[in-house]
């Protein structure tokens, strides 16, 4: 398939939709469409403190001529991870926070199996260490050759236990510890991006941002991306 994406420098934007109806993913989906045609959309069954949204069940049709990437919030993954495939997605992120070994090998066979690229991400509240873990699982797994083939998802929310969710601070650390680590990985960064923790990150060293509520927050979806865009050309004085 062929994908257009938005480059600034190294960084790539990636549209992201949360949807509460099907009907919303497909309105917003042209919305955006000009400016991306990779989309994430995220699914959530009520797990890991968030609302749940709508979820798919398999037979649904998605507007052509878009890359969807889905992420996975959900207990029963391998069940989702079908339906979505069925739909076509063609990149997914599943969170392995309570993963086994068995687990493990299961997702990267189905996600070869599937011809999937496979992104992993954990909960900032879990150690980092199984965040190292999981990038590692994906170095060593005999399904995947081609690093292009998979990547890491850090999130850029925090969940107060409140109801609000801001940024997670946390979020550059681990990117900073997983691209010394795991130079070849790309690291996506999902959750709460404004031009302002766009440059964090960037600068962090992440590969690409996937951008939601700031983007169909604005009043002008391309006003929206030429704030993010400028942002990221901004130089940004690192303390030593």
């Amino acid at each position: 398939y062929t994908c257009v994406l938005l480059y600034i420098k190294t960084m790539i934007i990636d549209p992201a939709i949360f949807p509460e109806t099907f009907e919303e993913i497909v309105d917003k989906i042209y919305v955006i469409g000009d400016f991306s045609n990779l989309i994430q959309i995220g699914i959530c069954d009520g797990s890991y403190g968030l609302q749940s949204t709508w979820l798919p069940v398999g037979k649904e049709i998605l507007p052509d001529a878009y890359v969807y990437e889905f992420d996975l919030l959900v207990t029963e993954w391998k069940e989702y991870i079908t339906r979505v495939y069925k739909m076509g997605a063609r990149r997914i992120v599943v969170h392995v926070d309570r993963f086994t070994y068995d687990d493990y090998e299961e997702l990267f066979a189905l996600a070869h199996e599937y011809n999937l690229k496979l992104g992993l991400t954990v909960s900032n509240d879990v150690s980092v260490d199984l965040l190292m873990y999981a990038a590692r699982k994906l170095e060593e797994s005999r399904f995947f050759t081609d690093t292009s083939k998979v990547f890491i998802q850090v999130t850029g929310v925090r969940n107060s236990g409140d109801g609000t969710h801001p940024f997670d601070e946390r979020v550059i650390s681990r990117i900073r510890i997983l691209k010394k680590l795991f130079p070849l990985l790309t690291i996506q960064v999902s959750g709460r991006i404004n031009p302002a923790t766009a440059k964090l990150v960037k600068y962090a060293g992440a590969d690409r941002m996937v951008v939601g509520s700031y983007l169909f927050g604005h009043e002008d979806i391309e006003e929206a991306i030429e704030n993010l865009k400028k942002a990221l050309r901004e130089e940004m004085t690192l303390p030593e």
